[in-house]
């Protein structure tokens, strides 16, 4: 298993969390060498893990959506449509603590985990062990496709000028979640066999269970899901093509132009008839 990056957990969620803080920072530091093992990437040099309060999350997130607007108005110009999306994120975040965790670059380019104690409670996923490796592996690979990408990826993927930036036909989305949940359900195979997430030990709270019945959630799952089968399908060649070797694909976190279409995310061959001239072509000249 090759050595991965030291992980620091910084804790500002307060002393009644602190045994958690103890266990993330174990849990990290076992996971993330073999999240570079199962997805042929490198995490960079000291990856941060932020536990914090409901209150810490969303101020943190608004303070993330208002330096992505600045980002993209000095890049591509100030737009009208990027406030209108600025507004909706900020109501967004008042409820988006009980997402439990997120993926966050920060302005100088690293990626950071953003952790929410309280959200892992009302998940029930606060004492299940399974669960929390899961969501550390997923964030963890989070921040080694952010690094493959030269620290242009959540860029992209959290834009508020989509349209302008031409990539508003690519599902970078769907195919960053569904990437990162392929490698959470690989840690998760390694460490606990099969089935290693069924049974949580307390149930999700009513106003979990509230939001993620919402229109929102349910969308942004049918597109985590739909990006996990994409996935899935190329790097297992459950198709008529050959499956893609897991450094190929992450040719994906630094070519965007090469990420699917929606129409591709739900036909992956057709996908794969696109960009393999690419690829043939790239490894020729090599």
């Amino acid at each position: 298993m090759s050595p991965a990056s030291p992980i620091l957990v910084c804790h500002s969620a307060g002393s009644a969390h602190d045994d958690l803080a103890r266990q993330v920072a174990r849990i990290a530091s076992e996971v993330a060498p073999v999240v570079e093992d199962a997805t042929a990437l490198r995490l960079p040099p000291g990856v941060e893990v932020h536990l914090v309060t409901r209150r810490g999350w969303i101020r943190r997130m608004r303070k993330y959506a208002e330096r992505i607007v600045r980002e993209d108005a000095a890049a591509y110009g100030a737009d009208r449509a990027a406030l209108k999306w600025l507004n909706r994120r900020f109501k967004a975040d008042k409820t988006s603590w009980l997402d439990i965790a997120s993926t966050l670059h920060t302005e100088h380019g690293p990626a950071q985990v953003l952790l929410c104690p309280p959200g892992l409670k009302h998940a029930g996923f606060y004492h299940h062990l399974p669960r929390l490796v899961g969501v550390i592996a997923r964030e963890l690979c989070q921040v080694a496709q952010h690094h493959a990408s030269s620290d242009t990826l959540l860029g992209a993927v959290n834009t508020s000028m989509a349209s302008r930036r031409g990539l508003a036909d690519r599902a970078l989305r769907p195919v960053v979640q569904g990437h990162a949940r392929w490698c959470a359900e690989k840690v998760l195979a390694e460490r606990f066999g099969e089935h290693p997430t069924g049974g949580l030990t307390k149930p999700p709270s009513r106003r979990h269970a509230r939001r993620a019945r919402s229109a929102g959630c349910r969308q942004e799952r049918r597109d985590n899901d739909a990006g996990n089968r994409f996935v899935t399908h190329v790097l297992t060649g459950a198709g008529q093509r050959p499956a893609l070797d897991v450094g190929q694909f992450d040719v994906l976190f630094s070519a965007f132009t090469l990420m699917p279409s929606p129409a591709e995310l739900a036909a992956p061959d057709t996908w794969l008839d696109r960009v393999q001239p690419v690829w043939d072509r790239h490894h020729s000249a090599r």
